[in-house]
């Protein structure tokens, strides 16, 4: 059997909280979605170009990214929450925290959209009318530990 180890990553593990800069603007961004749909994937393309090559179950990630968007500097305080059901405090946190929301499912897996369902349900009964949700679809569901199909 073949040894995988937990992929290194941009960001650290801590508590998702706001953090104050020296930006023009900061934005906090939680990534949500069923549990293997790819949403570090997503995250460390977006960080840094790479992608994980194994799956490792997310418990908690932050990662920040530094941006120029016409002329500003712009911080995205991004909080990459775990997808299983056992850790429902961590997105109930991440949604009275963050400004905006990424959701995300795998086309492979049905149940993956249908969970975005019950979370765009628990942002709008908990935030303002119009924060901003983006869905975003991948191809990759886990099919066994530690690989990608």
């Amino acid at each position: 059997m073949q040894q995988v180890t937990r992929p290194s990553l941009v960001g650290t593990s801590h508590i998702f909280t706001s953090f104050n800069t020296d930006a023009d603007d900061s934005f906090t961004i939680a990534v949500m979605g069923a549990a293997a749909v790819g949403k570090s994937v997503l995250i460390n393309k977006f960080i840094n170009g790479t992608s994980p090559t194994c799956y490792w179950p997310t418990v908690q990630e932050r990662y920040t990214k530094h941006m120029d968007i016409d002329g500003r500097h712009v911080v995205l305080d991004i909080f990459d929450t775990p997808g299983g059901y056992c850790f429902s405090y961590l997105r109930e946190v991440a949604i009275a925290n963050a400004d905006a929301f990424v959701l995300v499912y795998s086309v492979k897996d049905e149940a993956s959209f249908e969970t975005l369902a019950i979370l765009r349900d628990m942002i709008v009964q908990q935030k303002p009318p119009g924060v901003p949700i983006i869905v975003e679809a991948t191809f990759h569901k886990q099919s066994r530990a530690g690989s990608w199909s």
